[in-house]
């Protein structure tokens, strides 16, 4: 599987993040904006979890065109 990596703030629902901090695959469902007391984003997976993604996090995105 390709992968490439992508700001949190040009991520966007049904992506397919390969892995991110011993998370292991998971698929967008929904992601909150930019907190700007916390600075992090909120994104709920397909399976239900919630995680705080900082800021200025890169995801491991799985690349739809080469997969």
């Amino acid at each position: 599987m390709i992968s490439r990596l992508i700001p949190i703030a040009d991520i966007r629902p049904g992506a397919k993040i390969v892995h991110w901090r011993g998370t292991g695959a998971f698929v967008v469902q929904q992601i909150q904006p930019h907190d700007s007391r916390t600075l992090a984003f909120t994104v709920t997976t397909t399976d239900g979890r919630l995680l705080s993604v900082s800021s200025f996090a890169h995801l491991n995105v799985a690349d739809p065109e080469n997969t």
